[in-house]
């Protein structure tokens, strides 16, 4: 899929401006509205994957080539270092994504409400 085969003309103009706002703003944004409650999962799949080709160049989530990656509790040990943390129930501390544009698509609340820390490296300066 490529932002050409995946055209959203109703949010074009919206996706311009988190564009815009991630390359050359704040360096982050939010894009609220996708029915995550009505859609199944490959269709949501589908539509994050073609907006994240609007923003930027799909790249490799980890040593498989996953392009697109799931965070969720697989009942992993987190300490086995064979295991990702972020398919156990382990908590992520701050870590770096090797990426210019990160996306994320909460389909539910973490158990015990909801928690999210966001940092920009350029905060650092």
């Amino acid at each position: 899929m490529t932002a050409c085969s995946f055209t959203l003309p109703s949010l074009a103009s919206r996706i311009r401006e988190l564009r815009n706002e991630l390359i050359h703003g704040r360096g982050f944004g939010v894009l609220r509205g996708l029915p995550v409650y009505e859609w199944g999962r490959e269709s949501l799949a589908r539509a994050y994957y073609g907006i994240g080709c609007h923003l930027g160049v799909p790249v490799s989530q980890n040593a498989q080539g996953h392009l697109l990656g799931h965070v969720y509790d697989l009942g992993l040990d987190p300490m086995d270092p064979v295991n990702r943390v972020y398919q156990t129930n382990y908590r992520q501390l701050f870590h770096t994504d090797s990426t210019d544009i990160v996306g994320l698509l909460c389909l539910q609340p973490r158990v015990g409400g909801s928690e999210f820390d966001l940092f920009i490296i350029d905060d650092l300066s």
